[in-house]
């Protein structure tokens, strides 16, 4: 009798277990989002914060049409999202804020370029054409599957993806800033379903940064003469999930073509 009631309590509490777990999975949209009214209890507790400047924002989004326009499109896209934005002094001062609340969401699971990231002096800026508002708070749309490079079986696919550079130029007015890593931040859901194929990696296209990238001796015999290896080149931070269950903050040379990441579009 006694091993039966054991049994039974077992039974029960991992029905509690899954139950709980499922209960929390399906508030998420799509099953990966977190829900704007959650977003907003998380970003008023925020340091630096003022709670009605959030609500402002929220207010601000609902008369514009952002919260409507997301419910209507929310439903036929589910790489579609709304993110509340926290821009702060200038850019760079945007990224060390998004930064550190991704530490505090990931904790032991977030992994960045240290030479980048670690606040050595590194200056992001946003790309011509781009607008960035100091000091605000935004609410905005942005479709995480846009200009996705999707590979197929196709040989000549791996031929037609887009370079970076080349899309920044044509969608400058489009192309996400901070909406990406905010995202991040405020639906953990969907970084952890990131694959590369279905849920692609995202690059913050809107930004880029200089970096002298690392090139051996070797490298630099076989450099085309005309271009410098020592000089610095533009990246956009990047943001992938890895095999052993990890964001990282990272970042890709603009020049280049990207078969598993998004350049992803405020709406």
């Amino acid at each position: 009798m006694r091993r039966v009631s054991i049994v039974i309590c077992l039974f029960a509490f991992f029905v509690f277990i899954r139950l709980s777990f499922g209960a929390n999975h399906t508030t998420l949209i799509h099953g990966r989002f977190t829900p704007l009214q959650d977003k907003i209890t998380m970003v008023k507790s925020w340091p630096g914060i003022n709670p009605a400047d959030v609500d402002a924002a929220v207010r601000r989004a609902r008369r514009d049409g952002t919260v409507a326009l997301f419910e209507k499109k929310s439903p036929k896209n589910d790489l579609l999202d709304i993110v509340i934005v926290v821009n702060r002094s200038d850019v760079s001062q945007t990224i060390v804020y998004a930064r550190e609340r991704l530490k505090e969401v990931w904790g032991r699971r977030y992994v960045e370029w240290e030479e980048v990231y670690s606040g050595k002096g590194k200056e992001f800026e946003v790309i011509s054409g781009a607008k960035f508002y100091p000091n605000r708070i935004e609410v905005k749309v942005v479709d995480l599957s846009a200009n996705r490079n999707k590979i197929s079986s196709d040989f000549w696919s791996y031929f037609k993806t887009g370079v970076l550079d080349q899309v920044q130029s044509n969608q400058s007015d489009k192309l996400a800033t901070f909406l990406p890593i905010f995202c991040a931040i405020e639906s953990p859901g969907w970084v952890e379903q990131m694959d590369g194929k279905t849920v692609p990696n995202v690059l913050l296209s809107g930004i880029v940064f200089r970096h002298i990238p690392y090139i051996d001796n070797r490298q630099k015999e076989l450099s085309v003469k005309k271009q410098n290896p020592d000089s610095p080149q533009f990246y956009s931070p990047s943001i992938w999930f890895s095999r052993d269950l990890k964001i990282n903050l990272d970042g890709e040379r603009i020049s280049n073509d990207y078969y598993t990441y998004s350049f992803p579009v405020d709406l």
